[in-house]
């Protein structure tokens, strides 16, 4: 049994002000990680540091979708962002930095997979950031 380990990204600063209840989608690292072998993973994000201050109930949500390049078309990565995602890790309103989140990826794990960062702002405007590291670990067959 072997796997990998990638870093999706290394500790950034994300910093949002958006209108009362606005959403922001921050696609993250590369455009596709090739899954293809792996049979079992895990979706860790290090939350560095947050401040939600500004609004009671915003959180952010990280995401791994399936997407998947088609040989006869490799400058279009199709993904259906609307499905549901194998990974997902919510940092709520109410969570302390440090904290480490691990969701598991769950089947079917598609060829390949794309890491975002949904932010919603909550009922309320005002500066919210956060500090974070995003990593796929993957199990192959």
């Amino acid at each position: 049994m072997s796997g990998r380990i990638i870093q999706v990204i290394p500790r950034t600063d994300f910093a949002f002000n958006l209108p009362a209840n606005g959403t922001q989608e921050v696609f993250l690292g590369e455009r596709g990680y090739d899954m293809r072998d792996w049979v079992s993973g895990i979706f860790p994000v290090l939350l560095h540091a947050k401040n939600f201050t500004a609004s009671a109930s915003a959180f952010a949500d990280f995401n791994v979708y399936n997407s998947f390049f088609d040989p006869q078309d490799p400058t279009v990565l199709w993904a259906n962002a609307a499905a549901a995602a194998p990974g997902k890790a919510s940092v709520a309103n109410g969570d302390v930095a440090p904290l480490l989140y691990t969701a598991a990826l769950t089947s079917p794990i598609g060829a390949y997979g794309r890491c975002s960062l949904l932010f919603n702002q909550g009922a309320n405007t005002g500066a919210c950031t956060l500090t974070a590291s995003v990593y796929l670990l993957g199990r192959d067959a």
